[in-house]
């Protein structure tokens, strides 16, 4: 029987690679890539991953107990997309590779950081929801009030507005996960 550490272990790598996934998937689609997607099975592989971060889930609630990212969700009553945000900005943390995925979907190696706008683009695909999820990164919004996130003005770009802020997790946020 595993412990729970290798279950939390487990659950966070099942979790990056379900982002990296997305990433790559929204990534194609925004470049018209069809078929790679298909030939690669993304969307399967997307999905199982999924089901195997819930999996581990299970186990560790029939153990007793609740992953540290779980138990922050539930003690800050973050929202599925509040959660969402939470994991893409602790991913890089775990997996570097992460932000050469990120400078792929902008197409530019120079902008490797995760932003308001990238966090709203990957997670909802409709404009009047990521217009309407703005919400979500005011300072006193649950993310930033709470200090698990904190925003940081952007690098390398000129006139930057609002959703162009890079998005950084809050180090003792990223040492309890």
């Amino acid at each position: 029987m595993q412990s729970f550490e290798q279950l939390q272990v487990r659950f966070l790598d099942r979790i990056v690679y379900s982002l990296e996934l997305l990433i790559d998937l929204k990534t194609a689609k925004k470049f018209g890539e069809k078929a790679w997607l298909q030939s690669e099975g993304v969307e399967d592989k997307l999905k199982e991953a999924g089901s195997q971060a819930a999996k581990l889930r299970t186990q560790a609630r029939a153990m007793g107990r609740v992953f540290s990212f779980d138990h922050l969700v539930t003690r800050f009553d973050l929202s599925p997309l509040e959660a969402n945000v939470l994991l893409i900005a602790l991913a890089p943390s775990i997996e570097p590779e992460i932000r050469d995925r990120i400078g792929h979907f902008y197409n530019d190696m120079n902008q490797d950081f995760l932003t308001i706008d990238f966090a709203l683009k990957l997670f909802l695909d409709d404009r009047t929801e990521r217009l309407d999820a703005l919400k979500y990164f005011t300072r006193d919004a649950k993310l930033f009030k709470n200090e698990l996130l904190y925003l940081r003005m952007p690098r390398m770009i000129r006139n930057p507005g609002f959703q162009h802020h890079s998005i950084v997790m809050s180090e003792h946020v990223a040492s309890y996960i």
